[in-house]
């Protein structure tokens, strides 16, 4: 069932509730009855909603985690090239460096605003500490965050 069908369902009871709560006194037992049904059958469609909810919830984490994996994935190489590396492969690390710091950044933005679980906060950021170990990535990063700051979302 679509967001919008229970929504619409919800609306629909809230008139009707209202409709009778407001001529009740006219009503024969028939009516009351099914305007008892009806308020039992909002309060279902509002488990149903709440239902639904959780699971967009869970949606959005899920493709957050899909999404920032498969980026990290595709930096992951790079930012594995050795310090003794061929002088054309440290433009790619440097590249793959700033872009895993707005990956961090943007992990941390939705940590902070309660979209990613705090166990999986912790795994991503012991992997940060890991990471920010490396001298380049220190260097480069210090350079990065003097310059643009506000762009990392309050990570640092």
């Amino acid at each position: 069932m679509e967001v919008p069908a229970v929504q619409d369902v919800l609306v629909a009871c809230a008139r009707c509730l209202r409709t009778c709560r407001h001529s009740n006194r006219g009503l024969g037992r028939r009516e009351q009855v099914g305007a008892g049904w009806l308020s039992r059958g909002s309060g279902l469609g509002l488990l149903l909603l709440r239902a639904d909810s959780e699971h967009q919830e869970a949606q959005l984490l899920k493709d957050l985690l899909t999404g920032f994996n498969e980026r990290y994935d595709k930096l992951n190489d790079d930012l594995d090239i050795p310090e003794d590396c061929k002088p054309q492969e440290v433009g790619r690390f440097n590249s793959a460096a700033r872009d895993y710091f707005n990956l961090c950044a943007e992990e941390y933005l939705f940590w902070n605003l309660g979209y990613i679980l705090p166990s999986v906060w912790s795994a991503w950021s012991a992997g940060m500490r890991r990471r920010f170990k490396d001298p380049r990535i220190q260097g480069i990063w210090g350079v990065e965050v003097e310059a643009y700051r506000e762009s990392y979302y309050g990570f640092d």
